[in-house]
């Protein structure tokens, strides 16, 4: 949201914003309504409160049987009770694929606290 006017809408983080002024080149995301330039600090916190909310969801998600669907109750078990193999219900492959996303869009707009954050976490999870 808009700092000056509180105003709330979505900022597109897939499109390159306008640049500020020739002279420096700099890039900002400004608000439609009064024109004031959103906090890039403010975006990139919010940014890494996501990764970190993904990931503690996909470690503390539950197994559930492939078969009944069924939340796994026994700990570090490879099988359900009738014998079927347990899921995730987060696959790993998509929650690389979104931490991968994040990243790709912190190189992009040159957030080096959210490309650090997803960085460390790609690397945890790389086989």
């Amino acid at each position: 949201f808009c700092q000056e006017c509180n105003e709330s809408r979505d900022v597109d983080l897939c499109v390159l914003p306008p640049l500020d002024d020739e002279e420096n080149q700099t890039i900002q995301w400004l608000c439609e309504d009064c024109g004031s330039p959103y906090d890039t600090e403010h975006i990139e916190r919010r940014l890494v409160d996501i990764v970190q909310r993904k990931t503690t969801q996909y470690q503390l998600q539950d197994l559930r049987c492939t078969k009944t669907e069924r939340v796994a109750v026994r700990a570090l078990a490879y099988q359900s009770d009738c014998s079927a193999k347990l899921k995730l219900d987060i696959p790993q492959n998509e929650f690389i694929s979104q931490i991968s996303i994040l990243q790709s869009l912190a190189k992009f707009h040159d957030l080096e606290w959210l490309a650090e954050t997803t960085e460390g976490i790609l690397k945890g999870y790389s086989t």
